[in-house]
């Protein structure tokens, strides 16, 4: 349906939508060229992939060397060993290659001389996107000292400053959204005066200012965990605010909505996509359809309170010409809305088991049943709701109001879901599959252990999360029970030492002899060798090597 409206100086109906229209498409071309020319390339937050010792260890003596590998470069902020022997040291990575941020995500570290007791090793460290992790292991050389891991443990006080660092963010979130697709809206419907009802610039240019407090106070929070100040650092938040200081002056401005609308919703869409769980996709498509995501959503969110003020204030006719403009302009994002959503869902939940069986997968199931209602209640008031506008009075107006209203409450509580999604770690950040495997196929890799013939297949051939799966046969071809299988991932180039992860027995009914793993020891790229020991019986035990190539082009043998 062609955007339409009168003109504000002329009284006369203005063109039908084409200025509406390029509003539109200019930001949307923008935004796609942009993130697949690669200057918006998506991060995630960095996670401990292995440590050494392990969590829990006990060792007959201090170790000359601790290390911790994360699944990404980091920021060092704070590292410290304490024991209960009295130690109280702050940390300082070795320099070099395999020192602090450095690419491989390894850091290593030279413990003070120490007795037997209990430490704790703990750290702050910044993601690639700046965002702040904090964790400690625990680890024993002799006997254990209970009293002090308790006194320890309770003494960790950065868990209020991490929940206000999750409530400004998710407020950073609400506010910022709505503020932008305000002004959006305001760019692409403001030639018609039904679309600017009183107090709707008002409610923008607050959004916005509240937005950005949020922004600020998130930054804030983040450098006191991890000491490096308050000053926002990073892409994301510079064009998060970026794009609420354009989205206050397009409310507050008139002259400058058409071209300050659309900025601030592409920035705030870029500044979601240069940061997120999107980074394990590994895609700049993906990415993409992230960014795309965020525009249209600030679209939808943000016509809410434009359309309830309207429903308020303009006439029947005024207001079925208005939600008919809106109309032209939803029907072409609203389908890209559920379109990229489902594509990312897929990509971070990646089988229908995570999706029930993980707490992400979870609040995810629960916001695709919410925006189902909020697409319910836009058919009602698309095809039953603004047609009865013209001839059904006040009372038809008043029924409009109170559906939309509904649909804004919907939208809020998608909001809330979202904003706790993004301090939720993705079943893709522990194993990889869905649409990763399809951009990124994974490898199949042949081996034999004496009588025995093994497949090793990966869900995808890039570095990072992913998902080992071995097939066991016997000599006949069948496939052949055993009693337990062991995978030893090494990476020899990288300094890596083989690390040992048991695999668990897939049972879907398909039969025996199948085995897997999911988890992040492969966070490198380059060459690994894999070893998968088969424990037969009591009596025999058997092993094949396999070797394969992480990264673009990645292939194995």
């Amino acid at each position: 349906m062609a955007l339409h409206g009168r003109d504000r100086r002329t009284g006369r109906p203005a063109a039908a939508g084409r200025p509406g229209i390029l509003a539109l498409l200019a930001p949307l071309a923008v935004l796609i060229l942009v993130i697949l020319a690669g200057v918006a390339p998506a991060r995630a937050h960095a996670v401990l992939v292995q440590a050494d010792p392990a969590d829990g260890a006990v060792l007959p003596a201090m170790p000359e060397v601790l290390s911790l590998r994360f699944s990404e470069a980091v920021q060092i902020h704070a590292l410290r060993l304490s024991g209960s022997d009295g130690t109280s040291a702050a940390l300082t990575p070795e320099a070099g290659d395999r020192g602090a941020g450095a690419a491989s995500g390894l850091v290593l570290l030279r413990p003070p001389a120490a007795g037997p007791g209990s430490f704790v090793l703990s750290w702050r460290i910044g993601s690639a996107d700046g965002h702040p992790v904090a964790g400690s292991l625990v680890f024993t050389v002799g006997a254990a000292d209970a009293g002090f891991l308790e006194a320890a443990r309770a003494g960790d006080s950065s868990g209020a400053a991490r929940a206000l660092h999750a409530v400004l963010r998710g407020l950073a979130y609400a506010a910022g959204l709505p503020a932008a697709g305000v002004v959006l809206f305001l760019a692409l419907f403001g030639a018609d005066p039904a679309a600017e009802p009183p107090g709707l610039r008002r409610l923008a240019g607050f959004l916005a200012v509240l937005g950005g407090a949020a922004v600020l106070g998130a930054s804030a929070v983040e450098g006191v965990l991890l000491g490096t100040g308050p000053v926002p650092a990073g892409a994301a938040p510079l064009l998060r605010l970026g794009g609420l200081a354009t989205a206050a002056v397009a409310a507050a401005w008139r002259p400058a909505t058409p071209a300050c609308g659309p900025a601030a919703a592409l920035a705030l869409a870029l500044s979601y996509a240069v940061t997120g769980h999107s980074s394990v996709l590994g895609s700049a498509w993906l990415s993409a359809l992230l960014a795309l995501h965020v525009f249209a959503a600030a679209f939808w969110i943000g016509s809410f309170p434009a359309l309830i003020l309207a429903a308020r204030h303009a006439d029947g006719a005024a207001l079925r010409r208005l939600a008919g403009a809106f109309a032209g302009v939803a029907t072409i994002l609203v389908p890209l809305l559920a379109a990229a959503g489902l594509t990312l869902a897929w990509a971070l939940v990646g089988s229908w088991q995570a999706l029930l069986g993980t707490a992400y997968g979870r609040l995810l199931a629960g916001k695709a049943l919410l925006v189902a209602a909020m697409l319910g209640l836009a058919g009602l008031n698309r095809w039953r709701l603004v047609p009865a506008l013209p001839d059904g009075g006040p009372d038809a107006a008043a029924r409009l109001r109170r559906a939309i209203l509904a649909e804004a409450a919907a939208g809020l509580a998608v909001l809330a879901v979202t904003a706790a999604l993004t301090s939720t770690h993705p079943p893709a950040h522990a194993g990889a599959g869905g649409v990763l495997a399809v951009l990124h196929p994974g490898l199949r890799l042949e081996g034999r252990a004496g009588p025995l013939s093994l497949v090793l297949s990966t869900a995808t051939s890039l570095p990072g999360p992913n998902r080992f799966e071995l097939e066991i046969r016997g000599a006949d071809g069948a496939p052949r029970e055993v009693r337990a299988v062991t995978l030893r991932l090494a990476s020899p180039a990288a300094g890596i030492e083989g690390i040992a992860r048991a695999m668990a027995r897939v049972m879907d009914g398909a039969g025996p002899g199948r085995w897997s793993h999911a988890g992040a020891e492969t966070a490198l790229p380059g060459t690994w060798r894999i070893e998968a020991e088969v424990l037969v019986d009591d009596f025999e035990r058997r092993s094949a090597t396999f070797e394969l190539r992480l990264g673009h082009g990645g292939h194995g043998h």
